[in-house]
């Protein structure tokens, strides 16, 4: 039975059955996405959807009001503040202590992505608090993006940071027994090394959030608030795609300038079930963050796209890593 997943938002819910859709109060503008689609779809162009759910003549619901903003001015009581407050700039001003808003903003953002990225906590052991004074890994080649340094590649590595072996899950069955009992597994796209050398490895997001930590010393995997940092810095989410991706390498080349050296390449993915989907088509990175029990938020890059899209999705699915510096 087909299981569909329903785009909110900007949000992957589901899956839900052909039967279960009917209360979820679809449209016919309604994305929906199954196994086995490249790219969502309008609920009134999957035929098994359209028969089930709409009649000839009904109309889609009004889309949602544009959220009104909350920003407010502050507004003086009277000339004495106002004199207070004109000195106050002044003196700042001339010291040299002034931010820009859009700085200080962006400061924020970043320092609260942090302050909430589950990969920064404390040592859950006496090995990660004695193995915490090793030096971190200085040779790994990054960029510097806003306030953050991405690493510029794919992770590519077989160990945790403590030594222990990752398992490699080379057929279907091993890739979905990995799932099945939410073990860190990682494998190449189509089973092959030089996809690898390319790409990087797909982790599953048990390998992601494993206590002996996926990433290097010295850096980790980006919450979800930390690529939403990345991305507000290059100008918003509808456009940094644009920036993020490499100029060649992709199915449609020429579209992106990377200007920000992010390098993002279509590294495909690797279904819970084992398949594997889209190389050369779309490039999708895990995030930290769980969205619930069986679901966590990734980032991907569609090769004729500009955006950067936020889905969740099972933690059984293998996508690309991208480390952040501490």
């Amino acid at each position: 039975m087909i299981q569909y997943f329903v785009a909110r938002l900007g949000e992957s819910h589901g899956p839900y059955t052909i039967e279960a859709l009917k209360d979820q109060n679809i449209t016919q503008d309604t994305l929906i996405w199954y196994e086995g689609l490249i790219d969502w779809k309008r609920a009134e162009d999957i035929e098994e959807i359209r028969m089930t759910l709409f009649t000839p003549i009904s109309v889609p619901e009004n889309p949602p009001a544009e959220k009104p903003s909350n920003s407010k001015w502050l507004m003086p009581a009277d000339g004495i503040v106002i004199t207070v407050f004109v000195i106050m700039f002044l003196i700042l001003l001339t010291l040299g202590f002034f931010l820009n808003p859009k700085e200080a903003e962006y400061a924020d953002k970043v320092q609260e992505a942090q302050e909430h990225n589950p990969e920064q906590s404390e040592p859950s052991s006496k090995a990660e608090s004695e193995s915490a004074v090793e030096p971190a890994q200085t040779d790994i080649p990054t960029i510097r993006i806003g306030a953050q340094d991405w690493m510029t590649k794919n992770l590519n590595v077989s160990t945790f940071r403590n030594g222990d072996v990752i398992p490699q899950a080379k057929s279907t069955e091993e890739w979905e027994a990995f799932w099945e009992t939410e073990e860190p597994a990682w494998c190449y796209y189509e089973n092959d090394p030089a996809n690898g050398e390319k790409y990087g490895k797909l982790y599953n997001w048990y390998a992601v959030r494993d206590s002996r930590g996926l990433a290097p010393r010295g850096f980790h995997v980006p919450s979800d608030g930390e690529w939403t940092v990345l991305t507000d810095y290059l100008g918003g989410a509808d456009i940094a795609g644009y920036k993020m991706k490499t100029k060649s390498g992709w199915y449609l080349d020429g579209t992106s300038t990377n200007s920000s050296g992010f390098s993002g390449l279509p590294g495909g993915y690797r279904n819970y079930n084992g398949t594997f989907y889209n190389e050369g088509l779309y490039g999708y990175w895990w995030s930290s963050s769980e969205s619930y029990s069986f679901f966590a938020w990734f980032r991907y890059l569609h090769y004729n796209d500009g955006k950067v899209f936020r889905f969740d999705n099972p933690k059984g699915n293998g996508f690309s890593v991208r480390c952040l510096r501490d």
